[in-house]
């Protein structure tokens, strides 16, 4: 049987109900509506969330040089810039931390959340094409034109599936492209090309 390569809502709440969401309650939900103001406290327990550990707990940066690097830069962005500058951040970063700039464009903006495992769910559903978990890393450069073309295709296929089902929200298609990535993206035959 040939695999799905377009979204439908059953399949976006089957996925995501595979997603961790009691995660989610912890550690994002409490602090997503400081962060949004600008709340600097709440800004990096939010990208601690964005870093889980082992034991299923946010991990702070403290010992990790360049994810702590990255966080002062943000820091400092914050202290100097008006908290709705987009151009700012976006000049601020880049050339670097692709991931953790797009968190917080995600966090202060509202839009999307970007990584591996949406990459991947991304190129398999937007381009029928399917890459290798190494190819959908996400390098300083060019990331903002793949971020702006993720949150356009995100944008439509929201806009589709709550047409169909007014019950799919963003966090719930989030986390579905996030489980298809982590589960399936990287297992798939590289030839897998069907609908």
């Amino acid at each position: 049987m040939p695999l799905r390569t377009t979204l439908s809502p059953q399949m976006i709440k089957d996925l995501a109900e595979l997603y961790n969401a009691g995660y989610d309650a912890k550690y994002y939900e409490p602090y997503i509506d400081r962060g949004r103001a600008g709340d600097i406290d709440a800004l990096e327990k939010l990208t601690e969330w964005k870093n889980p550990g082992a034991n299923d707990k946010p991990m702070p940066f403290v010992n990790h040089r360049w994810k702590r690097a990255a966080w002062k830069r943000f820091e400092k962005w914050c202290n100097e810039r008006l908290i709705d500058d987009r151009a700012s951040l976006r000049e601020t970063f880049a050339y670097r931390s692709p991931v953790w700039a797009m968190f917080w464009h995600h966090v202060l903006f509202g839009t999307p959340i970007f990584d591996v495992n949406t990459n991947l769910a991304f190129h398999f559903f937007a381009y029928r094409r399917r890459i290798r978990r190494d190819d959908a890393r996400i390098v300083a450069g060019n990331h903002w034109q793949l971020y702006d073309d993720y949150c356009c295709w995100f944008g439509g296929e929201l806009q589709r599936l709550r047409g169909q089902d007014n019950r799919i929200n963003e966090r719930m298609l989030d986390r579905a492209l996030f489980e298809w990535g982590r589960r399936l993206g990287n297992t798939l035959p590289v030839s897998c090309y069907c609908d």
